[in-house]
């Protein structure tokens, strides 16, 4: 495995590195039998056969450029020679490149003489042709002090940086697309990140479907950080005291403050350091720059929307790349699609929306509803 940001770390290069060596001995449980971190790289080697889903597993790992199945051989030009003519010929492939890289600049020949002499003894053995542009198989040499890896092909990790290299976070679930997007791009930063549910209540819904479906994006999230865990805040005197006191058109505002609240009290409770949501702007009448204003104010803790420069097509590509989009289509009503006006109010003032705040007992109705929260730990699919 190859690292991504880890590698452009400067003395505390080696915090990262533990953290994400620790992750993939995590992801991996009783397949790892042993791990090195050699240069940039991760070297793992497993007590277990390659089979995809392990690959997939750690390839949505944060903090991992690319990663591939790959054999070592010491880093003598014979031994290398003998196992590219191996990997090469077993391939169905017709045309192959090869792409060697020296580690140890001390190799005797350069990355570029390799490729060359690699490449002319490859085609002689196999019969293959040499293709530099679009090859049907590509050959990767990386040359180490005392070993060279060689595998064929790669595939592409997430990258950024590892989980819990940054610290933690709470990021409000709705069960819709955006927000379990929002809280994979923090954890790409290298953040944990705590999930909360505000639960109201909508006729005609059925609980077990509604905790089936966060479950199910609660365990696809944990692929990226291991673990999930996941508050289920009962939200109904909330809505009710907001639907009692608030015209319509401001309703959806200030049902995200007190959202916004909740999630300060859960990360009061969980040391967190700031607050994820789902965010992307104009995308609803809630988006708009004045409605973002009067929400966010609601929170004394920084909030972080890493979606809100991206359009629809952009967050739903990610949801299907880390698993969420499947759990997150699953039809269910949630509170906040009743309470959306016809005509919602698209630019909220703060002295207005605080003023409509006044006889609701916004604190006392928080603190009531977190400490009555069910929370519930969730491994990964």
């Amino acid at each position: 495995m190859h690292l991504d940001e880890v590698c452009l770390k400067g003395r505390n290069r080696r915090l990262f590195e533990r953290t994400l060596a620790r992750n993939v001995c995590a992801a991996l449980g009783t397949g790892c039998k042993g791990l090195e971190m050699l240069g940039g790289r991760i070297v793992v080697e497993l007590s277990q056969d390659v089979t995809d889903s392990l690959l997939k597993r750690l390839s949505i790992l944060p903090g991992i450029a690319d990663l591939a199945p790959a054999v070592s051989v010491p880093s003598e030009m014979e031994a290398i020679k003998e196992e590219a003519v191996r990997l090469v010929g077993a391939s169905p492939a017709a045309t192959f490149r090869v792409t060697a890289k020296r580690a140890d600049k001390r190799f005797p020949i350069t990355s570029q003489e390799m490729n060359r002499e690699l490449g002319a003894l490859i085609a002689d053995r196999t019969g293959k042709k040499v293709r530099l542009e679009s090859p049907e198989v590509e050959l990767f040499v990386d040359v180490c002090s005392e070993r060279t890896f060689l595998y064929i092909n790669k595939i592409g990790g997430v990258g950024g940086l590892p989980v819990g290299s940054s610290g933690r976070l709470v990021a409000s679930l709705s069960g819709g697309l955006d927000s379990p997007v929002a809280a994979f791009m923090m954890m790409k930063r290298g953040c944990e990140v705590v999930l909360v549910h505000a639960k109201g209540s909508v006729a005609g819904s059925s609980p077990s479907a509604l905790r089936g479906k966060l479950e199910g994006i609660a365990r696809a999230l944990a692929r990226a950080q291991l673990s999930s865990k996941l508050y289920i805040v009962p939200f109904e005197n909330i809505q009710a005291q907001i639907i009692a006191h608030v015209p319509s058109t401001h309703r959806m505002i200030l049902y995200r403050r007190a959202m916004m609240r909740v999630a300060n009290r859960v990360a009061q409770l969980e040391k967190a350091k700031g607050i994820v949501t789902g965010d992307s702007l104009g995308q609803v009448a809630s988006q708009t720059l004045e409605n973002l204003r009067c929400i966010y104010a609601a929170s004394e803790l920084p909030v972080f929307a890493p979606l809100i420069g991206m359009n629809k097509a952009e967050i739903v590509a990610i949801a299907r790349s880390i698993g969420t989009y499947d759990y997150s289509i699953i039809p269910s009503p949630d509170c906040c699609s009743f309470m959306v006006a016809r005509h919602p109010e698209t630019k909220a003032r703060l002295r207005d929306v605080e003023r409509m705040e006044e006889p609701i007992p916004i604190a006392d109705l928080t603190e009531k509803a977190v400490a009555e929260s069910e929370v519930l730990t969730i491994g990964a699919e």
